[in-house]
């Protein structure tokens, strides 16, 4: 899994690139912060899956709550197991709304 790619492409044509165990990482990081996902977790993990504008704002939602724990108590944050700003880039094109994993 290590140095795989997972593509994602949102309905404007923006795309997003992440390493496999990133995405994986920061989809158990969204659920601990809140996110609730409308599919099963692993279903995220699978090409041609669409995750819908209500689940990407959801997404987003806990990534935003990470973030800002972050800033205001790095303690009950840090350490993550993610590059953190790969996972605000993460945050960003999440927050372009609906997105389907591509490969």
């Amino acid at each position: 899994m290590a140095g795989e790619k997972t593509r994602f492409r949102n309905g404007q044509g923006r795309e997003y690139s992440a390493d496999r165990g990133f995405w994986a990482r920061a989809l158990l990081l969204a659920h601990e912060y809140g996110w609730r996902p409308e599919l099963l977790r692993m279903s995220y993990l699978v090409p041609d899956t669409v995750i819908s504008a209500e689940d990407a704002h959801n997404m987003r939602r806990a990534f935003d709550r990470l973030f800002e724990l972050a800033l205001r108590d790095p303690a009950r944050v840090f350490p993550i197991p993610v590059d953190i700003g790969e996972l605000d880039r993460l945050r960003d094109f999440v927050a372009g709304g609906e997105f389907g994993v591509a490969d």
